[in-house]
């Protein structure tokens, strides 16, 4: 499968909104015991998936995929295109 595939970040492993915590404008997350490395689709894709509904995800997927993207590429990770997530 694709998110088998190379390249691969740290992943959070269960970030959902129970997870996320702000302060001072900074968004954060919590419960970091399911770490591990993987393709940085599918720690969007389960994020996306447990933090929102099916009609907001086709709402908002695009918007959100490239926001994504270049937050990942800003922070030294994988220059990626929609269709390699």
């Amino acid at each position: 499968a694709l998110v088998d595939r190379p390249p691969h970040t740290v992943m959070h492993g269960d970030a959902h909104p129970g997870n996320l915590y702000f302060r001072d404008g900074q968004a954060g997350l919590l419960d970091w015991q399911a770490v591990r490395r993987g393709h940085p689709g599918r720690g969007l894709a389960y994020t996306m998936v447990t933090s929102m509904t099916a009609e907001s995800r086709r709402e908002c997927q695009r918007d959100l995929l490239d926001v994504y993207r270049g937050a990942l590429a800003a922070a030294g990770g994988p220059e990626l295109d929609r269709d390699g997530l």
